[in-house]
């Protein structure tokens, strides 16, 4: 009866350990299919709008175009839904996912802040004077894990020359996480800003050490600074973009560069890589 019972026992330890193992076995593959899943693609809806008006004799107009999301991972489309809405002023309280109201909302916004402006620092003129604020706001690049937005504006207030903004946004498709200086190790940085600095210097200006030493005495008091904007990954590399006045005079423009994605492969952290690879869940473990 002792012997019997005891075989009883070994079998149901041994079915036991065999469901266990099934079990692992199965939840290894679920998370290895997981990992390689890739989010749906940012399907997009173009949203054009122009407007226009006299004010003091005076034209005013602006121009508002949007390659607006509608469908994909909701996580994602609801985050550059927002990041749409921070660019263009933030201030819209209604459902960001109201592509068309949304952006109705800030073209008024934008041409009663020209009539504002009009009104307090410009007098009547008989000339043919055009106040102007344009925004284009576009997807500019998608892979299997990370969509990058691209944010240009110009304005035009009078006086000299108008002005113009540049800067982009890279979002992981995976729970739509706004990806920043994250992308590289923190303590590797100033090699970042070292490798940056070189490439604008070449790349962008085309001066020798001499010429780029002396801008930065006199524009950057002798610290090469890396952009304000966040870095942005696109098809070619790494985007690094300047504003106008932020390195350099208004006659230079606004500086850029693209740093291929291998010559900053060392510097990326984990979450940097894992956009670029094929393990799309590494940078939330």
């Amino acid at each position: 009866m002792k012997k019997h019972n005891l075989i009883l026992l070994l079998g149901l330890l041994c079915l036991f350990s065999m469901t266990l193992l099934m079990t692992s076995c199965k939840q290894k593959n679920i998370s290895a299919s997981l990992s390689k899943m890739a989010p749906a693609d940012i399907e997009t809806e173009t949203i054009d709008l122009r407007d226009s008006a006299t004010q003091k004799g005076i034209k005013i107009s602006s121009a508002l175009s949007v390659e607006f999301p509608t469908d994909g991972c909701f996580l994602a489309v609801n985050s550059i839904q927002e990041w749409i809405s921070e660019m263009l002023d933030g201030t819209y309280s209604g459902k960001v996912n109201d592509g068309k109201r949304m952006l109705k909302y800030y073209q008024k916004l934008f041409m009663q802040s020209q009539t504002d402006y009009c009104n307090e620092f410009m007098d009547e003129s008989p000339k043919e004077v055009e106040l102007y604020n344009g925004v284009k706001i576009s997807k500019d690049y998608e892979t299997e894990f990370f969509v990058t937005y691209r944010f240009a504006s110009e304005a035009y207030l009078g006086g000299a020359h108008g002005s113009h903004y540049a800067s982009g946004q890279t979002f992981r498709k995976l729970d739509g996480r706004r990806m920043d200086w994250n992308v590289f190790q923190s303590n590797r940085l100033e090699d970042v800003r070292e490798l940056v600095s070189h490439t604008i210097q070449k790349s962008y200006f085309n001066m020798d050490d001499k010429a780029f030493q002396e801008l930065k005495v006199d524009f950057m008091n002798g610290y090469f600074p890396l952009p304000q904007t966040m870095p942005v990954f696109i098809e070619d590399g790494v985007l690094f973009q300047y504003q106008e006045y932020e390195i350099a005079p208004y006659s230079e423009g606004a500086p850029s560069c693209i740093i291929p994605y291998a010559a900053l492969d060392s510097l990326f952290s984990a979450t940097g890589k894992s956009l670029l690879g094929s393990d799309a869940l590494a940078a939330t473990h």
